[in-house]
């Protein structure tokens, strides 16, 4: 049996239909796949900052923002199941990305003495919607050249892996 699901904000599951939907007088319309209309489509994400606004996407031009709840916008079903991409299997996956060049940074021996505790509370902090980088080291360096550098927390590093892994399958 095929179930579908609402898509989370990073999801890129497989489009079968379009629907669109009014929240204040909850009419709703099929739109096939293919004849999608350039505009506003939510996803299931809610802004970590205001619960009352979720995140959506301009298929007009890409543009991706956050609305307030009740606006009328188009939404997108995918195949049942969970995105991949905030697993648990992939979140550690890019870890261990991660770690085979950091493993003796600072930042990655502070993320590695407690490991799985600081993994789970990442894939959470992704599911919820919650996560927020932190801030970045800033220093300067001679070689091969002059230049500033901003170097991400080890944790948030791992999250680059995980956004680029998914990226790479496009």
């Amino acid at each position: 049996m095929n179930t579908v699901r609402f898509p989370h904000f990073f999801d890129k599951g497989i489009i079968i239909q379009a629907v669109v939907f009014s929240t204040a007088g909850g009419s709703q319309q099929a739109v096939k796949s293919g004849s999608e209309v350039s505009s506003n489509y939510w996803s299931s994400t809610t802004n970590a900052n205001n619960s009352g606004n979720a995140w959506n996407v301009n298929f007009n031009n890409g543009n991706v923002n956050n609305n307030n709840k009740s606006n009328s916008y188009y939404v997108r079903a995918v195949r049942g199941g969970k995105c991949s991409l905030l697993s648990w299997a992939s979140v550690y996956r890019a870890y261990m990305d991660c770690r085979r060049r950091k493993r003796g940074t600072i930042n990655a021996l502070k993320f590695e003495v407690d490991v799985l505790e600081n993994l789970f509370s990442l894939a959470l902090d992704l599911q919820k919607g919650s996560y927020q980088p932190s801030r970045s080291v800033c220093f300067v360096t001679t070689r091969p050249k002059n230049r500033e550098i901003f170097a991400a927390d080890f944790r948030d590093r791992v999250v680059h892996h995980l956004i680029i892994y998914e990226l790479e399958k496009i």
